[in-house]
């Protein structure tokens, strides 16, 4: 419909003039999208598919997840953060094996319906930082939420 149309144009204006990706613009420019990992974990595998994988400079890494969930109060973005931190800290995980020197590793949800031109970063993302001892230490709750759930979706 032209009104989803509409919507979807309008976020990502507001997204693209947001301080934060005009911050990054050079380092997305170099970034991978769609970024699928696969590592074993137990007698399995375990696969994520990273919306954005962003390397600094210096050879550390940034994950990027976007979503488009609607959001109209402070508790709602609350509530979708706790939601997905688990995804989040699987993503970090991957990288944690990817870059083992990394000394803190971070993940960003970026909610596109709270993206205005100009906004702050914390006022339409949300930012994950862990340090390498977190992550590590992410496997023993990874195998809880897998040994306590006969089928579990990090990825909803």
């Amino acid at each position: 419909s032209e009104e989803l149309s509409s919507r979807i144009r309008t976020e990502a204006v507001n997204t693209a003039n947001t301080k934060l990706i005009k911050e990054y613009s050079q380092l997305l420019n170099k970034a991978k999208f769609e970024y699928e990992l696969r590592m074993p974990f137990q007698d399995d595998f375990i696969t994520g598919i990273i919306d954005t994988l962003i390397e600094h400079e210096n050879g550390d890494f940034e994950v990027w997840d976007w979503k488009s969930n609607y959001i109209d109060s402070i508790e709602k973005k609350t509530a979708l953060e706790s939601h997905y931190s688990i995804q989040m800290k699987l993503y970090l995980y991957f990288i944690r094996m990817m870059n083992p020197n990394q000394k803190e590793y971070k993940a960003r949800l970026l909610f596109t319906h709270l993206a205005r031109p100009d906004a702050e970063h914390d006022q339409w993302t949300s930012l994950f930082k862990f340090s390498a001892q977190e992550i590590d230490g992410f496997s023993h709750e990874l195998l809880s939420i897998i040994r306590g759930s006969a089928v579990y979706s990090f990825m909803s």
